[in-house]
C-alpha cells in the first residue's frame, strides 16, 4: 500500500480508538500515530521510513525481507511495550493504532508474515486491493476519517 493510505488508516484506528478509550484526541499523538503508520515500511529502503534510515532499512530487507518482522505482532508489541516503559500511556496507545493499522492494511494487499518467524502470510480477505484500485480506496479512507473526525470529537 502507498504511504497515503497508510495514513487514512492510522487517523481512523487512531480516531476510534481514543473515542472508544474516552481518551482526549490531539494533534501531537495524532502525528505519533502517523509516523507509526509508516515505520513497517522500514524494511523497503525506496518508502518514506526506508529513505529516512535508509543503511538499517537494506540490512532490514536483506535479513528479514519486506514484510516480515516489521510487519509482524512480534515488532508491534515489542515497540509498543519499549514505549510503554519510557513514555506515557497515551503516546503508547497512539503509536500501537499507527503501526497495527499498517499491518492490517498489508493484509487486504499481499499479506504479511504476521507470526514472524512462522512464513506463513496472512490476508484479511481472499480479494487482494490492486494498485489501480488503491487510490479509490485511500479516498474512501479519507472521506470515513473526516466523517469520524465530525461526528464523534465533541
Amino acid at each position: 500500500m502507498r504511504f497515503y493510505t497508510h495514513i487514512a488508516a492510522a487517523i481512523i484506528f487512531y480516531v476510534i480508538t481514543f473515542r472508544f478509550l474516552g481518551l482526549h484526541l490531539s494533534l501531537t499523538l495524532a502525528g505519533v500515530s502517523l509516523i507509526a503508520s509508516l515505520l513497517p515500511d522500514i524494511d523497503t529502503p525506496r518508502s518514506i521510513s526506508g529513505r529516512m534510515f535508509h543503511p538499517l532499512s537494506s540490512i532490514l530487507k536483506a535479513v528479514f525481507g519486506h514484510r516480515g518482522i516489521t510487519h509482524s505482532i512480534l515488532s508491534l508489541f515489542l515497540l509498543t511495550a519499549l514505549l510503554f516503559k519510557y513514555s506515557d500511556i497515551q503516546f503508547s496507545i497512539s503509536f500501537f493504532t499507527g503501526y497495527s493499522s499498517h499491518i492490517i492494511l498489508d493484509m487486504l494487499g499481499g499479506g504479511v508474515r504476521l507470526l514472524y518467524p512462522y512464513r506463513k502470510k496472512y490476508r484479511l480477505t481472499g480479494k487482494r486491493i490492486k494498485k489501480g484500485e488503491e487510490p479509490v480506496f485511500a479516498f474512501l479512507l479519507f472521506l470515513l476519517a473526516f466523517i469520524l473526525i465530525k461526528t464523534i470529537t465533541p
